[in-house]
């Protein structure tokens, strides 16, 4: 099953600068993504922090912020990455349906 990792930094940048991967999951369900950094020069990891946390009002978020996505039959799982709490490990979604899975099993 395709699955999206997102990651950014809402207080470095005030779009968060978000970057994006795409993996599948194993025969098993699993994925598993690298750890991630968000990068910026010394400058702006001073002065962005308060720059964006006086612009929370506009734009709504400070701090990191990070997904795992997967969309399946009935719902999308996300997995959302909260400050000082245990990263998620699972997310379950039903089976997406194909076209083959409609057809009648004996239909030739």
């Amino acid at each position: 099953m395709p699955v999206t990792e997102t990651w950014g930094h809402y207080s470095l940048f005030l779009t968060g600068d978000f970057q994006f991967a795409d993996d599948v999951t194993d025969r098993e369900g699993f994925v598993e993504f690298p750890e991630r950094r968000v990068w910026a020069i010394g400058i702006r990891r001073l002065v962005m922090p308060f720059v964006t946390e006086t612009l929370t009002i506009a734009h709504g978020s400070t701090g990191v912020s990070g997904t795992v996505s997967t969309a399946g039959l009935k719902d999308v799982a996300w997995l959302s990455y909260k400050v000082n709490l245990p990263l998620p490990d699972t997310a379950r979604v039903e089976k997406c349906i194909t076209m083959a899975d409609l057809r009648p099993k004996d239909a030739h």
